[in-house]
């Protein structure tokens, strides 16, 4: 959080400090409150620039401008200089690893004589014509489809231009002329209205451009050297940033918010701006509904339709920007697939021709010796730099009110997915801060697992299931569960994911994974909620007295995902019996009309649950605390059910196939029951 124009707010206080100190304070107040761990920042843009080109190092200094911009030095080095390094240092060890085989493979032709080598090259050649021939096939599908996938995201566009056309026109015909002639409430409008229109459009394209390409590298067996990396061509090619959250997970993922982005960022303005400069250039009686729908029919709707074709030029040219990629890595595979099967064959062909064969070797091996040197430099530099986690220092340490750990802000996708097993019954529960989810799970466990620390400092998923004692893991960046202790559950959750078993009565597969809120203040917390909802079986979205738009814009996310969702209307014991009605009957309607489904709308309170329990009395008749559990507790004994009979079924196909091996005489023909189980 900046603070800005600290020099006009030079004036004493009561307590003889300038103004600007206690508004610092105050603000640094509800940082902690609303954005815990948010770094805030009193400065003077004006002093330091003045005093920078007078050379007043006094006013510089004051200007408090200084400690700012080291923190968004700290901030890039943490975040993208890091990533980018990683990156260096990886590529450098694959180029370096990749040259010393190839000279390895340089030596031990040279060894071999003459008749041997052309031997070897007429043996090796056969091979070399079929993985061309294989290759080729493969550029010649790419380009095919490219050209196909092309004309359809054109007339995909042009149906866009339309359906955005008629959608803003019902938004505009419904909205107070007041709200369209200010430009700020029309922003509002446009961006909700666009983006919502381009959501769907945007994911078709996305899948558009990475559905054939992976086919592509599927189809690239392990005798074709393919190198290519998808999410980093699409980044390259929509002019992302890798390493970034949005381009470490799911390439189509990111090429859909990037197409949704630039369609607010492209048609969305010159739609506000072709609009607001027509009211602002008539005065405000002559100019109403009236004129804004002949404008918008004569040139404002035309000029969008032509904005929107654009739009998809650009994702075309920027899809066919990604073939190109895979198409020269195509190339590259032939290449060095030749390389690998007769290129150190004929260089030693040529080296005996020359009769350069121990001039050749040494030089061989002085240059062997030199690439590994310099690649343990690398990794030394590289490795030295990366284990010092840069912090983010705060203006005034002294008054800073919460800490956080800035040393590694984002989830390791990878290392994440590998440390989750695939069989547990995995419940997400979200919600924004103070919703009561870690009370929640507390109250289902019988006892404070997570405890009150937990909400303002886990930036990192927490998973909660059954053991038959207390212990704690953390996991590492290999995706393995190191244990910790219990009590350090808290701390440990700033930096990874944690893993707590504790012996509760749920199904032994059940996971409830408490989600880092949303709306913590860190950069990250939103991609790691959904990240921990799309990578469970169900999702429990927590809210309390009403679902803001920020919840609901991200439960619309959550929806997308195709998991089942239950709410839970939290900390209801502070209502009276009709308003915890309303606030459901609200959120279902709220719900409904965002098309977010949801099989039961619970109202809930952990605290008289707890209560309720601890005085051995049921809990108050509203508290669905104990159907939700129920409900829980049901769909995990379900998906263990499933399990059983799978895990049934397979043996007894097992047992089949083996009857069948050993009886080669018996009818063509699957049993029965492996009929009715495949449909067929």
């Amino acid at each position: 959080i900046v603070q800005t124009k600290i020099d006009l707010w030079n004036r004493l206080s009561a307590d003889g400090r300038p103004a600007w100190q206690n508004a610092t304070e105050r603000i640094e107040r509800l940082a902690a409150l609303h954005a815990p761990g948010t770094y805030v920042y009193p400065l003077s843009a004006r002093d330091y620039v003045e005093g920078t080109f007078d050379g007043d190092s006094e006013r510089v200094t004051a200007s408090r401008f200084s400690p700012f911009l080291e923190a968004l030095d700290a901030s890039l080095v943490a975040r993208t200089g890091r990533s980018r390094l990683r990156r260096a240092r990886d590529a450098a060890r694959r180029i370096g690893g990749d040259a010393i085989v190839q000279i390895d493979g340089d030596l031990a032709m040279l060894a071999l004589p003459t008749e041997s080598l052309r031997a070897e090259l007429l043996a090796r050649t056969p091979k070399l014509v079929e993985l061309d021939a294989r290759i080729e096939m493969q550029r010649t599908q790419l380009q095919n489809d490219s050209a196909a996938r092309r004309s359809q995201l054109l007339r995909e566009t042009a149906a866009l231009g339309e359906e955005l056309e008629l959608a803003l026109a019902q938004a505009f015909d419904t909205t107070d002329v007041a709200k369209l002639r200010d430009r700020a409430r029309l922003h509002v409008l446009v961006d909700r209205v666009t983006a919502h229109a381009v959501e769907a459009f945007a994911k078709r394209a996305a899948l558009l451009a990475v559905e054939p390409l992976e086919a592509i590298e599927r189809a690239s067996d392990t005798d074709i050297p393919l190198r290519f990396s998808l999410v980093e061509a699409a980044a390259v090619a929509f002019g992302g940033q890798l390493g970034t959250s949005l381009w470490s997970g799911d390439p189509a993922d990111a090429i859909a918010a990037t197409i949704v982005l630039d369609a607010i960022g492209g048609p969305a303005i010159a739609l506000v701006h072709a609009i607001s400069t027509r009211f602002a250039a008539a005065a405000a009686e002559t100019y109403m509904k009236r004129e804004l729908i002949a404008d918008l029919r004569s040139t404002i709707f035309p000029a969008l339709r032509n904005d929107v074709a654009e739009l998809g030029e650009r994702i075309a040219t920027n899809i066919e920007r990604i073939d190109g990629a895979l198409d020269a890595a195509l190339l590259e595979a032939g290449r060095t697939a030749r390389d690998a099967d007769i290129g150190s064959v004929e260089r030693a062909l040529a080296a005996v021709a020359a009769d350069d064969v121990s001039a050749r070797v040494a030089s061989m091996r002085s240059r062997r010796s030199t690439i590994e040197r310099e690649l343990v430099e690398i990794e030394r530099i590289a490795d030295a730099f990366l284990a010092e986690a840069p912090e983010i220092a705060p203006a005034d340490p002294a008054t800073e009110m919460l800490r956080r750990a800035h040393s590694d802000p984002s989830l390791d996708a990878a290392a994440y997915a590998r440390g989750l097993r695939p069989q547990r019954w995995r419940v997400a529960v979200v919600g924004a801060l103070r919703r009561g989810k870690s009370a929640l799970i507390d109250a289902f466990a019988g006892r404070a697992i997570l405890g009150d620390e937990v909400p303002g400092m886990a930036r990192f998923p927490i998973h909660v299931r059954y053991g038959e004692r207390h212990e704690a893991f953390a996991l590492d960046a290999e995706g393995a569960w190191g244990a910790i202790e219990t009590a350090s559950v808290g701390e440990a959750a700033r930096r990874s994911p944690v893993l707590v078993l504790t012996p509760w009565s749920f199904p032994r597969e059940l996971v409830l994974v408490h989600a880092p809120a949303f709306d913590s203040g860190d950069i990250d917390a939103e991609d790691i909620a959904l990240m921990a909802a799309r990578s469970a079986s169900e999702v429990l979205c927590l809210f309390s007295r009403q679902l803001s738009e920020r919840e609901l814009s991200l439960y619309e996310r959550i929806a997308d995902f195709g998991k089942p969702m239950l709410f839970a209307h939290t900390m209801a014991d502070n209502e009276s019996a009709g308003e915890r009605r309303n606030v459901v009957e609200l959120a279902g309607r709220y719900l409904a009309e965002r098309k977010i489904p949801t099989t039961r709308i619970f109202t809930v309170s952990a605290q008289e649950y707890a209560t309720a329990i601890a005085e051995r009395r049921a809990p108050a008749g509203w508290n669905e605390l104990g159907a939700l559990r129920e409900t829980l507790d049901g769909h995990a004994t379900s998906h263990m059910e499933r399990l059983a009979r799978l895990e049934r079924s397979s043996a007894e196909i097992g047992r089949d196939l083996t009857r069948a091996a050993a009886e080669p005489t018996r009818p063509v023909g699957a049993p029965a029951f492996l009929r009715r189980l495949f449909g067929r």
